[in-house]
């Protein structure tokens, strides 16, 4: 199936055959469902996010612009009508304050919500082994947005849950080709100028033979800097909660720190307390003796002040120090990374001929092509 990033409509039902839920969050819902024009009927992964609650809260912000700050019902906007029904007295200076506040804040969802939308849309445009393939987007008739991706049998929560239930511990291999995945494909998202702004285990997919890949760009952001309160609070990095305070990249590393100490621990908790807030509050966080080699690049990645936490590319440098260039493990990760980067060649020199193709018929006639195309080829046997 052809990676489509469209705003197309149609409807769901002809092409999917919805089955359960899997999962939901605040940008929407997923479910697994069935491609009914696969021959094997393979499973995806179809989340919606309802456009009419979106649209619902859109219109509150923007009829919050125009009210009455007395009675919420008729408008009071020069630039829509006089509030000439209302028989309420002049408004003071503060009661004025509260409605111009009432009308930035309005002014600021509006925004915020057509701006999340719109990034995660744009997200779809990232194409990496190590993050989930989008095969397409589109409006559902009945007013969903439609994201229809690859299918996971499980999240990296659950994979790792269920290790620790049988008592059957991730070996630092393991951990090593687990974060060795997650940081390229985090690199690949920074190096493409976008923040994930909610790596947790619950965003992480395992697949079939333990390949991992990042998924839920609900709240991705584009750009250097962004300043937005959002992402689990388990993981989220300190300089977000520092209200308007721009903050980079830096913020995904942090989680990914926390992460790290999920993976090794099956657990957000230490010592009775969270791993998120002693961190914050400059605890030491310990590591259990048997993973101790990653103890110095937890370290690293929970450093309150940004600058000084490692990128994707410097820790995947330091990974590489752990794990054995000629583990088999190792070596088929390589070689299915390399396969997906020549498919992806592979694809772009395709759309690059047949965007070629099409100029050449708008500006020339078929006869006129293939005259051109045999007096080339005679030339070029002539030469030989």
């Amino acid at each position: 199936m052809e990676t489509l990033v469209s705003l197309k409509i149609q409807d769901t039902a002809i092409r999917y055959n919805i089955l359960q839920q899997i999962g939901s969050g605040g940008q929407g819902a997923v479910y697994l469902a069935e491609d009914l024009k696969d021959p094997d009927l393979r499973f995806v992964a179809l989340k919606q996010q309802e456009l009419d609650l979106m649209l619902g809260r859109i219109k509150n912000s923007i009829l919050r612009q125009h009210q009455c700050l007395y009675c919420q019902l008729c408008t009071r906007c020069k630039h829509c009508q006089k509030c000439d029904s209302c028989k309420h007295k002049p408004h003071t200076i503060h009661q004025s304050k509260q409605l111009e506040e009432s009308a930035h804040e309005a002014k600021g969802l509006l925004s915020r919500e057509l701006l999340r939308l719109l990034r995660e849309i744009s997200s779809i445009q990232l194409k990496h082994l190590n993050i989930v393939t989008i095969y397409e987007s589109y409006i559902s008739t009945d007013n969903k947005f439609i994201i229809i991706s690859e299918f996971a049998p499980q999240d990296l929560e659950k994979f790792v849950e269920r290790r620790f239930q049988i008592q059957q511990q991730l070996t630092n291999h393991e951990i090593s080709m687990i974060l060795l995945q997650i940081l390229n494909g985090l690199e690949y998202i920074h190096a493409q100028n976008f923040i994930h702004r909610d790596i947790s285990p619950q965003n992480i997919l395992v697949f079939k033979d333990q390949i991992i890949k990042i998924c839920d760009f609900g709240f991705v952001s584009y750009g250097d800097q962004t300043n937005a309160n959002i992402g689990k609070q388990e993981y989220m990095a300190p300089e977000v909660n520092y209200g308007n305070q721009n903050y980079n990249n830096a913020i995904d590393i942090w989680s990914l720190g926390i992460t790290l100490y999920y993976i090794c621990t099956g657990s957000i908790i230490f010592k009775g307390e969270s791993v998120n807030y002693l961190a914050k509050d400059q605890k030491r966080i310990e590591l259990p003796a048997e993973h101790s080699q990653f103890q110095e690049m937890l370290e690293q990645m929970i450093q309150i002040n940004p600058d000084n936490r490692p990128t994707a590319t410097q820790l995947k440098e330091d990974l590489m120090k752990f794990i054995d260039e000629n583990n088999s493990d190792l070596k088929k990760y390589k070689n299915l990374l390399l396969l997906h980067l020549t498919n992806q060649h592979k694809v772009i020199i395709s759309k690059q001929g047949e965007i070629y193709e099409k100029q050449i018929q708008r500006y020339f006639k078929q006869e006129t092509i293939r005259q051109e195309a045999t007096s080339h080829e005679d030339k070029i046997l002539f030469d030989q």
